[in-house]
């Protein structure tokens, strides 16, 4: 299975991470997250911080 786009508009793309970002801050605090497909239920925090680690990944990987 293919995960992601095949869009190469790099502003689009950024500007869609940012939208997915931001849904994901003004989630309200009592708001269900779904379980990670590995590691399962995350609290807020938790997501939080996985999400920072793996963008930070890829941001280096490129370079960003």
């Amino acid at each position: 299975k293919l995960y992601g786009s095949t869009a190469v508009d790099v502003e689009t793309e950024k500007q869609q991470l940012q939208s997915l970002l931001q849904q994901f801050i003004h989630l309200p605090t009592a708001a269900t997250l779904q379980p990670h497909p590995m590691f399962g239920k995350l609290n807020r925090q938790q997501w939080a911080r996985f999400m920072y680690v793996h963008l930070d990944h890829h941001l280096r990987q490129f370079s960003v």
